[in-house]
């Protein structure tokens, strides 16, 4: 929860950090994926090839609290 208040934040005082954003989470879900293999033993083709969050749903604080 606190990293999303804190996303929020950067991105009300860098909107120009909106620029490519989309770009930016496929990068950081595929790495997360990459993470979350090795971590837990479980293959990458098991997850979602794509985040199956949207961006609201990332940064709203209610979304999986």
């Amino acid at each position: 929860m606190e990293q999303r208040q804190q996303i929020i934040q950067l991105l009300e005082t860098s909107p120009s950090l909106k620029h490519g954003i989309d770009e930016k989470v496929k990068k950081a879900y595929a790495n997360a994926v990459e993470y979350a293999a090795l971590e837990t033993g479980i293959p990458q083709a098991d997850f979602p090839r794509t985040c199956p969050y949207s961006m609201e749903q990332a940064l709203d604080k209610r979304f999986l609290s």
